[in-house]
């Protein structure tokens, strides 16, 4: 190893920072992990005062060998089992030694084990490398160069005639390294230095230990803000770094002394992050403080920023997607829409950069997510660009609607454009999006099935839900909006959510009109099905395989002895199996989940794994001994094969399409339940047929289905089906419990009959030992609950009590008394969806359970009977005459969905609901559509459970008429159905 001191910063001295924060950071060394900003700051100190002033390009190298994953520009064409190939040639030594860490586990990367390798026959390990930092990061834009991928300006340093081959490269760049440096460099060829700087501790080193006794927050990040913040304090570096986006551009601005104080075009911005709303209310938290906000639906793409700028009289175009690469010649069938919708007047005109979402169109009808992946490859001049191949098997319904639509309405690329930050040599970005909007819709000109304006819609911020005082009591203002919908911002963004969810959109982007691009005060809120509990997809589905997946275990600090992907399947052949029992069973593997178990889960699943002998996936002789066969459609690393398949429900946002398989799979797949062999069989889980019906009616493909047939077979006079987006709407609505009243005529309620309740009540009878239900299964966060219940409210477990209503209509509550007020005090917040958890906030009355359930007539028996209840009602519906305190715990304990109802009150599949609940309490009005949807929804998701959930797990559901419910009268006269 040469001992010779290189001129300039040597590669040593950075690399000495790696060692210390892995040192500093250590679980097992201290108490508390130490802040590795303190280990960087005094690294950063020495390193001015030993080698200042810097040599140029400094800052730049520094930050890009510290967060590789930044580096958007150098692309190096090898993971971990090409650069092991090439690492073994030019080190000569073993390439199978090199990838012992996947298989032992004692590593966690491959730099890792490159140093245990090298190690043992290096004569000096504190060598300083003849290599500086400039003369590292050269030699890596060289290698860069090699791949395709790489940006045009880092090709365009070496041109292919004088480009030296990559085994050359990698000898000049790693024999001069001591162990430890070559470690670091090959985590940094790797993009992530996390393996080296954040180690596993020798306890972690057993998957049990690491999951049972480690978090993983269990050590401090080092964050590239604060590497900036501490490199220059004058946050100079950190404001370039926010309006350019590159690190390359923004530590050369800093290094000259040159504030970026605007975009400019052909450099990309900054991409706004996005916080995540739970529901309603937590969404337009974060907007509280402006007085009017815009939901504008989120489209299902790929993200487009749009720099276009006139030289010479000819636009020249250039686009960056969300990953912060050149993407330009991969879009470049999108180059001539967007001269087109700009109309581009080249003598007033300079330049211009744009927001957009990029997404597959047909004829005028935006398609699929998964359909842009082949038209990208299909269109692309670059290194994208990929020759179309007819592999892809279809399910049925796919063959048929694409056959019949590609011959008249080709798939074809377009765009949707949501914002403006830079116009004609203005910066837009300190522009409040409501001008910036206001410019955009004068700046593009619409084009059906091209290009279009991101819909919206706008909420009246000025009456948001208080947060405490008298007025968070009681129901909110009724105001009406623009397209007369009364309600609070609440109810109106939850209307708009419904209309959204209904159109079979991916969901809605929260922007306040005062907000400026990139704003950290007012951010952009992105709001999801998936991201509100009980309202993602949900499918019980069976795991087939289970393997390794490199990014969620550094997530999880986990070793790579951890099975932590795991691989789902469908039976292909169910129909078969019902005719002839005998048949084997065939399992098509196409899609993994690695995420959605809690860590104690996660270990129990390893164990159940474990411990009953998997097939190991690449020991093909032992497949024989399987009782089933499969099909392996993904690409992923599969380590082992379940001997018994294993029942597991899942939930994500929709359903899409791989790239090259024709069947649908939940997206963002996440874990919920694994279930025991003992506890719920994989014959439970759907098909691959049902699977692919499931999925076709919640994207709403049926329905186009059903169209082209009616085209094909029936001409073009052919009555075509409606599609029911207002039933569904409605739907929603109710379901996210933000429906409004109608007004229907009356119709007359006949005791036990109506929406055939007495037959639901049989039909609940009858399904008590039924246990096969295959519906929609929802997942939520609330806390298991004990196994006490309420007393059985009639002799016999799951029977629906059909009563009449009264015909007495009570008036509208209103409470402002003293005692009301007192309460306020006391307990000055109401909670928010899905439910409260605490236990009840009055405990001086006697329990209801502990009376006759004859009783309930006083004013505190209607105390007794809503303090420990889950309560739903419509809260532009009055609910009779009651008592202050009454109208407490109604407001208290009230949900916003039937699905938190169900969770809270035990009727959850997966769930025990809250310990302290002990009856859910519905109010509703049969007489309007609303009322009628819920009870129906009601009656029917209690009918398809009530053979799975024990019932000393269920509570009772009491359903009253709330225009007919008189406080002051017996409870069981009064309620339309009470189910057990």
């Amino acid at each position: 190893m040469s001992q010779e001191i290189p001129d300039g910063i040597p590669f040593t001295f950075f690399t000495s920072l790696i060692r210390e924060i892995a040192k500093d950071t250590s679980p097992n060394t201290h108490g508390q992990p130490q802040n590795p900003l303190d280990t960087f700051n005094r690294w950063l100190q020495k390193l001015r005062n030993d080698f200042s002033p810097f040599p140029p390009g400094t800052t730049s190298a520094i930050f890009r060998f510290l967060f590789p994953h930044e580096d958007a520009r150098r692309k190096f064409g090898m993971q971990e089992t090409a650069l092991s190939r090439e690492l073994a040639k030019c080190l000569c030594i073993s390439d199978s030694r090199l990838l012992e860490w996947e298989t032992k586990g004692e590593t966690i990367s491959l730099g890792d084990q490159l140093r245990h390798i090298l190690e043992p026959a290096c004569s000096d390990l504190g060598a300083i490398c003849s290599l500086n930092v400039t003369a590292v990061d050269a030699l890596l834009d060289e290698l860069a160069a090699i791949s395709r991928f790489s940006a045009n300006s880092i090709r365009a340093k070496f041109p292919r005639k004088r480009r030296r081959s990559r085994e050359t490269i990698l000898k000049e760049l790693f024999r001069p390294l001591s162990p430890f440096d070559s470690a670091c460099l090959t985590q940094i060829i790797l993009k992530d230095l996390r393996p080296l700087m954040y180690p596993l501790c020798e306890k972690q080193l057993h998957y049990t230990t690491a999951l049972k006794e480690f978090r993983s927050n269990c050590v401090i990040e080092l964050s590239r803000f604060n590497a900036m913040k501490a490199w220059d304090p004058t946050y100079a570096l950190i404001k370039n770094h926010r309006v350019c986006c590159s690190l390359d551009n923004a530590c050369d601005a800093f290094e000259r002394n040159e504030p970026i104080t605007k975009p400019t075009v052909g450099a990309q911005l900054e991409v706004p992050k996005s916080q995540k709303g739970r529901d309603f209310r937590h969404a337009l938290s974060f907007l509280s403080r402006s007085k009017k906000v815009w939901a504008e639906t989120k489209y299902d793409g790929e993200r487009a920023q749009i720099h276009v700028k006139i030289t010479n009289g000819r636009p020249k175009i250039k686009i960056f997607s969300k990953s912060k690469r050149d993407s330009t010649d991969d879009r470049i069938a999108v180059h001539s829409i967007i001269l087109e919708c700009l109309g581009l007047d080249t003598s007033t005109f300079e330049d211009v950069i744009l927001d957009a979402e990029m997404v597959p169109f047909n004829g005028e009808k935006i398609e699929g997510f998964w359909k842009i992946r082949r038209l990208i490859e299909s269109t692309a001049s670059g290194a994208r660009r990929k020759v179309a191949k007819d592999t892809e098997p279809e399910s049925p319904e796919t063959q048929f609607t694409q056959s019949s639509k590609e011959e008249d309405c080709p798939s074809h690329l377009g765009l949707i454009f949501f914002d403006v930050m830079h116009l004609n040599g203005r910066s837009l970005l300190t522009r409040p999006y409501h001008e910036r909007r206001g410019i955009l819709e004068t700046l593009i000109r619409v084009l059906p099935g091209k290009a279009l304006l991101a819909e919206r819609w706008e909420i009246d911020m000025s009456n948001l839900g208080r947060q405490g005082g008298l007025s968070s009591w009681l129901p909110p203002k009724r105001k009406v909006t623009e397209d007369n919908h009364y309600g609070s911002p609440e109810t109106r963004l939850g209307r708009i959510f419904a209309r959204t969810l209904a159109s079979h959109e991916e969901g809605l982007i929260l922007k306040a009109a005062e907000s400026t691009y990139n704003d950290w005060v007012l951010p952009w809120v992105k709001l999801k099905q998936d991201y509100i509990p009980g309202l993602g997809d949900a499918l019980d589905l069976v795991i087939v395989g289970a393997g390794w997946q490199k990014e969620r275990a550094l997530e999880l600090r986990i070793p790579r002895t951890t099975l932590i992907t795991f691989y789902i399947g469908a039976l292909t052949n169910a129909e078969e199996m019902a005719v002839n029992p005998a048949a084997k069973p065939h399992f098509l593997i196409y899609f993994t989940s690695s995420y959605g178990l809690t860590r104690g889960e996660l270990e129990e699943a390893n164990f159940l794994v474990k411990s009953n002998d998997p097939v190991h996936y690449y020991d093909k002789s032992k497949h024989k001994t399987l009782f089933y066969d499969f099909t392996l459609a993904t690409h992923t690393h599969l380590q082992v094969l379940l001997r018994e398949p294993l029942l597991a429900e899942l939930f994500g946002d929709r359903f899409t399409k791989a790239r090259d398989e024709g069947y649908f799979e939940i997206r963002w797949p996440r874990i919920t339940k694994i279930h025991r062999t003992s506890e719920r069989s994989w014959r439970d889980g759907l098909s691959l047929s049902e699977l692919q019906a499931v999925a076709s009616q919640t994207i709403g493909m049926d329905h186009d289905i059903d169209l082209d047939a009616a085209r094909i077979w029936k001409g073009k006079d052919a009555i075509l089906p409606t599609d029911d987006w207002r039933g569904r709407c409605r739907k929603w609505e109710v379901r996210l419990g933000v429906a409004e009243r109608d007004v229907v005529p009356p119709q007359k309620r006949h005791r036990g009959s109506e929406l055939r309740t007495s037959q639901l009540a049989e039909d609940l009878q009858d399904m008590a030992s039924d246990y096969s239900s295959r519906t929609l299964r929802v997942t939520t966060n609330l806390p298991q609950a004990s196994a006490h219940s309420e007393k059985p409210l009639s002799q016999e477990g799951g029977v629906a009590e059909s009563y009449a209503s009264s015909e007495n209509s009570q008036s509208s509550l209103i409470a402002t008394s003293s005692l009301f007020r007192a309460i306020i005090r006391k307990y000055p917040s109401p909670p928010t969806s899905p439910v409260d958890t605490r236990p009840p906030v009055v405990n001086q009355y006697a329990d209801v359970n502990k009376r006759s359930s004859a009783s309930f007539a006083t004013e505190n028996d209607g105390i007794d009977f809503l303090q420990a209840a889950v309560v739903w009602y419509d809260v532009e519906v009055g609910i009779g005459q009651m008592s202050d305190l009454a109208l407490a715990y109604l407001q208290t304990n009230r949900v916003h969905s039937l699905e938190a109802l169900l969770t809270g009150s035990g009727w959850h599949p997966i769930t025990s609901g809250s310990p302290w609940i002990q009856r859910a309490v519905v109010f509703l009005d049969p007489k309007t559509e609303g009322g009628r949807l819920f009870e129906q929804d009601l009656l029917l998701s209690l009918k398809q459970r009530l053979g799975s959930i024990p019932t000393h797990v269920r509570k009772p559901v009491w359903i009253f008429n709330s225009q007919t419910f008189n406080w002051s009268e017996p409870y069981r006269r009064q309620a339309l159905s009470i189910v057990r």
